[in-house]
């Protein structure tokens, strides 16, 4: 971005513009994960303080970001040496292509009008810490097949 294409013409300014906006929009989304990311940390330390689990450590082996919370996880913990073992939970390259191009899947959890009037009830006396478009349920579970 810092390179004085507008002294060729007003053509180059605008197409520096459109492919410097990629890599910027690539940072503010790797930002915009950032307090996930640190609750996936705090979850994974609290796992593995007491003992080694390396079963916790297999949902995170499936991508690269997650493999390297997974370094700095262990580096925390002091146990480096382990993450050759972790190495077992990492999908080979077909295995990634396969769930790459794989539709994902959607799933709907149905309660009870009971339950969710107690999840809600909950829900008012501490605000925040469940969403209610995160329920769905039907009254009339009796007549469904």
């Amino acid at each position: 971005m810092a390179l004085p294409f507008w002294l060729i013409t007003i053509y180059t300014l605008i197409g520096q513009v459109i492919i410097g906006a990629i890599p910027i929009g690539f940072g503010i989304s790797l930002i915009a994960g950032w307090n996930d990311k640190m609750r996936q940390y705090k979850a994974l330390m609290e796992r593995n303080k007491n003992g080694f689990r390396p079963d916790t450590f297999e949902i995170y082996m499936d991508h690269p970001c997650g493999r390297k919370l997974t370094h700095v996880v262990l580096k925390d913990l002091g146990k480096s040496d382990e993450y050759k073992n972790l190495l077992i939970y990492k999908p080979t390259f077909i295995e990634g292509c396969v769930s790459f191009f794989k539709k994902p899947e959607v799933k709907l959890t149905y309660v009870n009008e009971e339950y969710l009037n107690a999840v809600r009830e909950k829900a008012k006396s501490n605000p925040g810490k469940i969403p209610d478009s995160a329920i769905f349920f039907n009254k009339n579970l009796q007549n469904q097949n």
